[in-house]
C-alpha cells in the first residue's frame, strides 16, 4: 500500500475511504435484504383446522385448536388452553 504524503492526496485518500466505507455499508445492507426477502420466501401459511371448547371442570374451560402448517397434513399440531 502506497503512503500519502501530500495534503492533496490525502484529501484524495479521505474522499477514496469514505466512498469505500458508504459501498461496503450499501453492500451489507443489501446482502441483509436478500437474506430476509429469502427467510420471509419460504415462511409457510398456517391453517386453523380446528377448534374444540369443552368443560373440564366447575369453572375451567378447555379449548383444544389444531393447526396445519403447509400443503402436508403430516405438519398438524396441538395447541391446548385451559381458562379459569
Amino acid at each position: 500500500m502506497k503512503e500519502i504524503t501530500t495534503q492533496s492526496t490525502g484529501a484524495a485518500h479521505k474522499l477514496t475511504m469514505s466512498t469505500i466505507i458508504k459501498r461496503s455499508i450499501f453492500a451489507l445492507f443489501f446482502a441483509i435484504q436478500l437474506l430476509l426477502v429469502n427467510i420471509v420466501g419460504q415462511a409457510q401459511p398456517y391453517q386453523i383446522i380446528n377448534t374444540q371448547n369443552s368443560v373440564v371442570g366447575g369453572d375451567l374451560s378447555k379449548t383444544v385448536t389444531t393447526i396445519q402448517e403447509g400443503n402436508n397434513s403430516l405438519d398438524r399440531f396441538l395447541i391446548s388452553e385451559v381458562v379459569k
